[in-house]
C-alpha cells in the first residue's frame, strides 16, 4: 500500500489495483476495470486502474484502464503505446506460476511515475481541456 500510495501522491491520480481470480472475457474484464473505476473515484477523475488476471484461465487476460488525464499520460496510441511498454516491463514478473505481483506492482508504480513526469506526448498536449473547462 506504501508503493500505491507513494505513486498516488507523486503523479496526483488516483490508482487502483484488482487481483482477479476468476476467468472474464477481454469485454467483462475492461468493463469492470471501467465501472469500478468510476465507481470508488469518480466519473473522469485523474487515474489508473490496474487489472492483473490470476486466474486459473488459460486465456489470461491484464487490463489499464485510465481516466481524466490519466488517458493522456499512459496513451494506448499506435504513435505513443504506453500501455504496451508499461505490460512488456511487467512481463518478467507476471510468468505463469512464478507471478511476483508485489515486483509487477513495483514495475507498474515506477512507470507510472516516469510517463507523468515525461508529460503526455506530445500528440494528446492539443486533446487536454484547459483547467474549468469541460467536453461533452
Amino acid at each position: 500500500m506504501d508503493i500505491l500510495e507513494d505513486t498516488a501522491s507523486q503523479t496526483e491520480m488516483y490508482i487502483g489495483i484488482w487481483l482477479g481470480s476468476r476467468y472474464r472475457s477481454e469485454y467483462s474484464t475492461e468493463n469492470l476495470c471501467d465501472d469500478t473505476y468510476d465507481e470508488i473515484f469518480g466519473t473522469d477523475i485523474d487515474g489508473v486502474f490496474l487489472y492483473l488476471d490470476c486466474s486459473d484461465s488459460n486465456d489470461l487476460y491484464d487490463y489499464i484502464s485510465t481516466s481524466g488525464l490519466g488517458q493522456f499520460y499512459y496513451s494506448n496510441d499506435s504513435s505513443c503505446d504506453r500501455i504496451s511498454a508499461i505490460f512488456e516491463e511487467m512481463d518478467p514478473y507476471l510468468i505463469r506460476g512464478q507471478e511476483d505481483l508485489s515486483g509487477a506492482i513495483q514495475v507498474f508504480c515506477d512507470n507510472l511515475i516516469r510517463y507523468k513526469d515525461a508529460g503526455a506526448p506530445s500528440h494528446t498536449i492539443s486533446m487536454i481541456p484547459p483547467l474549468g473547462c469541460i467536453i461533452i
